[in-house]
């Protein structure tokens, strides 16, 4: 299953980019749109420390990378970000995303459906409910 449909499946709104300047392009235009950024750590290529610090400024990271990657080793994650391993499991993903975003809005109602959005290799998206 690809992580959109995964994404989909926990009821969340996931919106996918495959290039990470489109998904940059589309935080800086509307940040308050997404609550988390989902990594596939084999997208990010070359410009990873570009990124990290883009997105970190900005929302917390889950980090998908292969057992045993030097993800960690190059600073990836730290409090405000978590690395999950492939391949990805249901329950791995949806409790990194409960954690993630209940930590980013613990004052903010959540939507009837308990469930904010997110996204592929991207941003996490806000529930349009």
């Amino acid at each position: 299953m690809l992580l959109e449909e995964m994404l989909a499946h926990l009821g969340y709104e996931a919106v996918g980019f495959r290039e990470t300047d489109a998904a940059l392009n589309a935080l800086a235009q509307s940040a308050d749109r997404f609550d988390l950024a989902v990594v596939d750590e084999s997208v990010i290529g070359s410009g990873w420390q570009d990124l990290r610090q883009r997105l970190r400024a900005e929302l917390p990271v889950l980090l998908i990378a292969e057992r045993g990657s030097a993800a960690d080793e190059r600073g990836w994650c730290d409090s405000s970000g978590e690395e999950l391993e492939k391949p990805l499991r249901m329950e791995a993903l949806a409790m990194a995303l409960a954690r993630h975003i209940q930590k980013k809005t613990p004052a903010e109602p959540q939507p009837a459906s308990g469930r904010t959005g997110a996204v592929e290799a991207g941003i996490q998206q806000r529930s349009t409910a």
